[in-house]
């Protein structure tokens, strides 16, 4: 089933990969001009000592053992430490290699199915509105969504490898098939679901005839792997804290909100209005009205599309999008959000895949001539390149996007926390303090909130209050590590060392790997006159995070202290080379080397 004229399709594939490649920078470029946002970025790049050392033996093998961020994707970490590894912390470099990941995703899309279906141009419409799409802003204009992206851009790898090993089976490309499925559970587990999705294509367009349990059979190492991938993030996620509990949302309302959030994607594919990075979870106040209108229609359209599986396109499309959704769906809740733009990045493949060769076929029986195809394709994606285009414009700044977030969803203290954590990045702190304040009026335990604005007093100095507010939220939470390490910086900066001293220490038992708690500690060890054990801490502290110039800074006062110039000469050296503007560090050097000359004695 193809468009007319679709013999060659072959002859048209590069020049349309070219196109679609250049589209897609075009569109999305104005991603690169836009900063980090205090949003998750800070986890994944900016505050992360294990990316800001770049590519080291010590981080390299991080990023396969750690279960930071409440995941485990080891190809994520590698690819930020690349990225500091050879841009630094250039925002706009960060930004150009997620946009151009999108861009090799969308020929990748394009490539997987010509070779799958035989027909280029309607793989190419699927390919175009996955580009153009604004539901994919989040993914592509986000640092912190890298692993989206290559967990995509591994998973259209895997789909490559199903097709030539379906054409040809054999051992090593099996291995490819497994290997590249193993890159994308490592980037991301999204894509957990990939090998239900491998027995849709089977129906078509492959169009296999061989017996349902052979078809299973062949796909179980693949189904091994996302076992342990699902494994592996469920203890990731459950040591992070990041899933919620069923008391915390009962089952009833998050299949509700599963419900509302398939039908409100779709809404969203084909009315791509009020979009958001943060959609707040109703929790349990959900309309009857809402979820039974979205059973139904659920229901119904499914049952529609069972009755054309004549035209299995339509119904492989909507089990595409239906199956690959249920890992993000919200029945295991990770976070307080609803649903996500991000989580769409993949399923709404499906969607595309549905109307492009639906519409094929239209165009089929219609015969309309090749101006009023290129026209019903054409308008709607320049519409949505508009849109997309305008949608990158909320993420020029922190306070832009939740500014965003509050107007267009309902007023809830999880937004007013966000924004007010990007108020305080932006320095305005007066305003950030009123917004906290609302949020925590709202919920008076929400533990996030008040630690953000006990935060925000320590830097204003008001450690009193900032002290007061902080053992309030350690009463709610006492393993929440910002407000132990927060407490520990209230009483530091107001002279009660031991205090903070033992804050500072408790902080480093909830997180061993927490470099500024350690050179926190170490300040307070060097000022009660141990000088021995906090060289001991700088030491330690530099281990985790070799480039963080304060500990060096500091390190090289404790050895002079302990009589040692030649090796704190050094370290001031080291703190000026990561940052050449330190004047303690200067100062400290030149007190280094006259020590160093006392120790040579006299000249004669």
């Amino acid at each position: 089933m193809t468009f007319n004229g679709e013999t060659r399709s072959a002859e048209h594939g590069l020049p349309i990969a070219l196109a679609l490649f250049v589209t897609t920078l075009t569109v999305h470029w104005a991603a690169t001009q836009n900063p980090f946002i205090h949003f998750d970025d800070d986890l994944h790049v900016t505050d992360n000592p294990r990316v800001l050392a770049g590519i080291t033996s010590s981080s390299v093998a991080w990023s396969f053992s750690a279960l930071h961020a409440s995941n485990w994707y080891p190809l994520t970490w590698l690819s930020h430490q690349i990225d500091v590894e050879l841009f630094g912390l250039d925002a706009g470099a960060h930004h150009r290699t997620s946009v151009f990941l999108h861009a090799l995703n969308v020929v990748l899309l394009f490539v997987v199915l010509t070779r799958l279906t035989r027909s280029s141009w309607p793989s190419a419409a699927v390919a175009l509105f996955f580009a153009v799409h604004p539901l994919q802003v989040e993914s592509v204009a986000w640092v912190a969504e890298r692993k989206n992206l290559l967990s995509t851009c591994f998973g259209l790898l895997t789909l490559l490898a199903y097709a030539r090993w379906v054409q040809r089976p054999g051992a090593l490309r099996y291995g490819v098939l497994l290997l590249a499925f193993a890159l994308s559970l490592m980037s991301k587990p999204m894509l957990v679901t990939l090998p239900f999705a491998l027995l849709l294509l089977d129906v078509w367009p492959l169009r296999r005839s061989l017996p349902w349990r052979r078809l299973i059979v062949e796909k179980l190492p693949l189904l091994a792997l996302t076992a342990a991938s699902s494994w592996i993030t469920i203890i990731a996620q459950g040591r992070g804290d990041a899933i919620e509990s069923f008391q915390a949302i009962a089952f009833s309302s998050r299949a509700a909100n599963a419900l509302l959030a398939y039908a409100a994607y779709l809404k969203n594919a084909v009315w791509p209005q009020g979009l958001a990075v943060f959609y707040p979870h109703a929790m349990g106040n959900h309309s009857v009205i809402a979820v039974v209108g979205s059973v139904l229609f659920l229901v119904l359209l499914t049952g529609l599309l069972v009755l054309l599986r004549r035209r299995p396109w339509l119904l492989v499309g909507w089990l595409w999008y239906l199956g690959t959704l249920v890992p993000v769906i919200g029945l295991i809740q990770v976070g307080g959000q609803a649903r996500a733009d991000r989580y769409t990045y993949v399923p709404l493949i499906g969607i595309w895949l549905a109307a492009a060769f639906g519409g094929a076929e239209l165009v089929k029986r219609l015969r309309w001539r090749p101006p009023y195809v290129a026209a019903a394709v054409l308008v709607p994606a320049l519409a949505l390149a508009w849109a997309t285009q305008h949608q990158i414009g909320h993420w020029r700044s922190g306070t832009a996007l939740f500014e965003r977030v509050l107007a267009v969803t309902e007023p809830n203290a999880t937004s007013l926390n966000h924004y007010g954590r990007q108020l305080i990045a932006e320095d305005r702190m007066d305003e950030a303090a009123e917004i906290l304040e609302l949020a925590l009026a709202q919920t008076p335990t929400y533990v996030d909130a008040g630690v953000n604005l006990g935060g925000l007093y320590v830097q204003r100095g008001e450690f009193g209050l900032a002290e007061d507010r902080l053992r309030q939220m350690l009463a709610l939470a006492p393993h929440h590590v910002p407000a132990r390490y927060n407490l520990a910086i209230a009483l530091h900066h107001a002279g009660a060392l031991d205090d903070a001293e033992a804050q500072y220490r408790r902080t480093l038992e909830l997180s061993p790997e927490h470099y500024q708690a350690r050179y926190s500690l170490a300040l307070v060890l060097h000022t009660k006159a141990h000088s021995a054990a906090a060289l001991r801490e700088l030491d330690e502290a530099l281990r985790i995070y070799p480039g963080y110039a304060p500990a060096h800074q500091v390190r090289g006062f404790a050895l002079l202290v302990l009589s040692r110039p030649a090796e704190a000469a050094a370290a001031f050296r080291r703190a000026l080379a990561i940052d050449p503007a330190n004047a303690k560090a200067r100062k400290g050097l030149r007190r280094a080397q006259r020590g160093l000359l006392d120790s040579a004695g006299p000249r004669h």
